[in-house]
């Protein structure tokens, strides 16, 4: 199942027969990378779980919720346009995996696709991504010579606190290491498995689950 495949199209409730509105995007949590809700103009979103089907209208049981707390989640619609850190342009969103076989994780846009976990920001019109993974500064300089800001770009109500809001620099070597043993807390809540590429969010996450030192011993 695929964006493209059900913006514009509304989603009926069958328990009510309410119209609850017209998917305009969808909204994947920022830790997982996983689509969870579509978002609808009405402001309304639906789980993707509680679809039943997506022909001509996508039918729910019972009606949508009311609006979400987007914190820890980045709303992707296909008016936004992709710009990466390096201030080049890849057009506007054409489509994104959502559930199901092939690709996940991925975003498509005109001219190039990205990996969902390079995205460092999003606003109403506008997705900048880092490919790199390097540490970057508050600003970066793009070729056309206008700055391209790249913390505090989004209002701080929609989004979690930006990583360098703590110092990286204890550990920013382990910036493109691979984890060569893996890492996890004893609930499995977090796990890094083998050979997995540590970037800014990789250790900001061990850092979260208490994980720094394992993650420094079983890098390599």
């Amino acid at each position: 199942m695929y964006l493209s495949e059900l913006v514009a199209k509304r989603v009926i409730a069958l328990k009510s027969a309410e119209d609850a509105g017209m998917v305009i995007g969808a909204y994947v949590d920022k830790w997982s990378y996983q689509c969870v809700y579509l978002c609808l103009d009405s402001g309304k979103v639906v789980e993707l779980k509680d679809i039943i089907s997506t022909g001509e209208v996508i039918t729910v049981y019972d009606s949508p919720t009311a609006p979400i707390d987007t914190q820890g989640l980045y709303k992707i619609t296909t008016t936004q346009e992709v710009i990466l850190v390096s201030g080049v342009r890849l057009g506007r969103v054409k489509d994104m995996l959502l559930a199901g076989r092939g690709k996940k994780g991925e975003l498509n846009a005109d001219k190039g696709n990205i990996k969902l976990k390079t995205i460092v920001g999003v606003s109403d019109n506008i997705i900048t991504a880092n490919p790199t993974y390097r540490i970057l500064n508050n600003e970066e300089e793009i070729p056309n010579g206008k700055i391209l800001t790249i913390e505090g770009k989004v209002d701080e109500s929609e989004t979690t606190p930006p990583i360098n809001s703590y110092s990286l620099s204890p550990y920013d070597f382990l910036i493109g290491k691979r984890v060569s043993q893996e890492v996890s807390d004893i609930s499995r809540s977090f796990v890094l498995m083998a050979g997995t590429i540590i970037t800014e969010r990789v250790i900001e996450n061990a850092r979260r689950a208490g994980k720094l030192s394992d993650l420094v011993n079983k890098s390599k």
